[in-house]
């Protein structure tokens, strides 16, 4: 699978961008970050993108991202029966791919439903079926931490995995209560909430 594509750049329209790499233009659809982040380069100039492949029936599109995370999150939304290309990307618009890994891990149907076409119906789903992949791929990265840590370390080591700050880990984690019966996902869950607090 294509994951990065470097080369020359050259608008194509509103949305997309021809990647000139080995005498090849490839026409690469943009994230709103990633039309961002090519706003502010020189046309004709060298970059490099984070890109995705997908595969339909008639057509074999490129997507591209402002960063690898934005690039993780658009393939983890398309994984959602019923979520297309299209939907993916308007609901990356909507927020930073860590704050949509909040709102999955928090349970907030609320947060997809401000992006048009998706319903709460829609929004539940999307919740259900990414929640245990967040949650796994976080304890995962927990569990690479030294040996001996304790529970909030492994906790302040799954939200730098989601790609907070160490010293913003370590602050939500300071926060949250010595509760000795509560489990992994719970305290990941209240040292989120901890951070949306500092964030409003």
């Amino acid at each position: 699978m294509l994951a990065q594509l470097s080369g020359a750049f050259s608008w194509w329209g509103a949305d997309a961008v021809v990647v000139e790499a080995g005498g090849v233009g490839y026409l690469v659809f943009l994230s709103q970050r990633g039309k961002e982040r090519l706003k502010a380069r020189q046309e004709g100039e060298v970059v490099t993108l984070p890109v995705a492949l997908v595969v339909r029936e008639d057509a074999l599109d490129l997507y591209g991202f402002a960063n690898r995370e934005e690039r993780e999150m658009f393939l983890l939304l398309l994984s959602v029966p019923g979520v297309g290309p299209k939907s993916a990307l308007s609901i990356l618009a909507v927020a930073e791919p860590v704050a949509l890994q909040q709102a999955v891990l928090e349970e907030n149907p609320a947060f997809f439903t401000k992006v048009s076409g998706i319903g709460r119906k829609m929004a539940q789903k999307i919740i259900l079926e990414l929640k245990s992949r967040i949650l796994s791929f976080s304890s995962a990265e927990a569990r690479s931490a030294p040996v001996g840590s304790s529970l909030h370390e492994e906790v302040a080591a799954a939200l730098r995995s989601l790609g907070y700050s160490a010293q913003e880990a370590r602050d939500a984690v300071a926060a949250l209560p010595p509760d000795r019966e509560a489990d992994f996902p719970h305290l990941l869950r209240e040292a989120l909430r901890n951070l949306g607090k500092k964030a409003v």
